[in-house]
């Protein structure tokens, strides 16, 4: 099996190491195809990168819907059997024209739930309307979806995906992500983007109603971003360094108004954290350790003065030896599978059961 994957930005390549390597070790070829940035030669050496270039016209989206064939050609040379694709926008638009161009199918691993996004972001209605049509070209088109939650069964139905495998979540590394200790002053934080569908005003009114706990905030900001004096803003952080930031807090706040599963929500758990989160952050089947409360300010508010009471130690180390059995190899056994079944080896029986339409966020 060679895949080949649309992965335009090498800044944000580290997260997606551990997954992208667990496929690429049950692959002959895992080839990756970039446009920003530069590979690092202290990555794994089991992908193969590929940088393309984009048609140049002054306008980004302009560039990106006229540069499909430009790319595509660029990539006549590479070798690969299978387009496999993380959802959104324009990786899935670039993956369908890519697979059929090169009579291949084309797999979207689906991670949230596009129309919420887009309608958080407010794109417009022209826009809305084009950005649809993308989405369910892809998602008819693909010959497979395999989704991260439950929840995202429903999804990928609603943008008429006909086949869907088994629900596949991500896994974690306990070695990496492990509890060191726990701070002795009570400290909350939040690790991913700072964005409006990652619910960036509803963690910062929390802030503002709750001046007596001490907030920390690490990941890219990019959305206005006023955090009250008791919120201390990071920034981004190397990947190989983000273990230490939950080991900095009692609790992890997962906010999002839209979400699939969060790599913070393992990454968590495996670090002794438990979570504080929304039901969109938090997936039903993953609520365990972790409180799955609506975004509501003042219920939050009030749960995190009282939470600091609770034994936090003892929930976090029955939250961790819940996610041990999410290895990476068993994830990685599991999507070979998936992938492989379309390809006619191993043929996996699909969801068979109606699933009603989404309601727009």
């Amino acid at each position: 099996m060679k895949l080949l994957i649309p992965f335009w930005d090498m800044g944000l390549f580290p997260r997606y190491i551990p997954q992208f390597k667990a496929i690429a070790e049950n692959c002959e070829e895992f080839n990756v195809a970039y446009t920003w940035g530069e590979p690092s030669p202290d990555w794994p050496r089991c992908f193969t990168f590929h940088k393309v270039k984009l048609r140049q016209s002054g306008n980004g989206s302009i560039n990106w819907l006229t540069s499909r064939e430009h790319v595509a050609r660029q990539l006549s040379g590479v070798d690969f059997d299978l387009v496999y694709t993380l959802s959104g926008r324009w990786m899935q638009h670039y993956a369908t024209y890519i697979a059929e161009s090169r009579s291949v199918p084309q797999v979207i691993r689906l991670r949230g739930n596009p129309e919420a996004v887009d309608g958080i972001v407010t794109p417009g209605r022209v826009k809305a309307i084009a950005l649809d049509h993308i989405y369910r070209d892809s998602f008819t088109k693909a010959s497979l979806v395999i989704p991260i939650a439950d929840k995202m069964v429903k999804v990928a139905r609603h943008y008429g995906a006909w086949r869907v495998s088994e629900t596949i979540p991500n896994g974690i590394d306990t070695d990496k992500f492990r509890p060191t200790h726990m701070p002795p002053m009570y400290h909350a934080i939040y690790i991913g983007r700072v964005s409006q569908e990652k619910g960036s005003d509803f963690l910062q009114r929390i802030m503002q109603m709750t001046p007596e706990i001490t907030y920390g905030v690490v990941g890219p900001v990019q959305c206005d971003w006023n955090p009250p004096g008791n919120c201390e803003t990071i920034g981004p952080v190397p990947y190989s360094e983000v273990q230490e930031a939950y080991n900095h807090a009692n609790i992890v706040l997962l906010p999002s108004r839209t979400e699939g599963c969060p790599n913070a929500l393992l990454e968590a758990y495996a670090s002794g954290r438990p979570v504080l989160g929304t039901p969109d952050a938090i997936p039903k089947e993953f609520e365990v350790y972790g409180l799955r409360v609506s975004a509501d300010a003042e219920t939050w508010a009030e749960l995190l003065r009282r939470i600091k009471w609770f034994n936090l130690a003892d929930m976090g180390r029955q939250a961790r030896r819940y996610v041990m059995r999410f290895t990476w190899a068993e994830y990685g056994r599991r999507m070979a599978e998936a992938l492989q079944s379309v390809l006619g080896e191993e043929p996996m029986k699909p969801l068979e059961e109606e699933v009603p339409a989404i309601e727009r966020s």
